[in-house]
C-alpha cells in the first residue's frame, strides 16, 4: 500500500516492539476516511453518481 505506515516501517526492520505504534497509525487514517468512503457508496448507491457537496 502506498500509504501504509507499517508496510513502510516493515521494509524498513522495525522491531515487531513498534510494529502496534504503526498499526495503530494505519487504523486511525483508515477511521478518519470512513465518512467519505461511506458517502461514495451512499452516493453510488441512492444518487446516480451525482457529487455530494463539500463537507466544512
Amino acid at each position: 500500500n502506498l500509504n501504509s505506515k507499517f508496510a513502510k516501517a516493515y521494509s524498513d526492520n522495525v522491531p515487531k516492539s513498534k510494529y502496534w505504534e504503526y498499526i495503530y497509525e494505519d487504523s486511525m487514517d483508515l477511521i478518519a476516511k470512513l465518512p467519505t468512503i461511506a458517502a461514495i457508496i451512499y452516493r453510488n448507491l441512492y444518487r446516480d453518481g451525482t457529487a455530494v457537496g463539500a463537507i466544512d
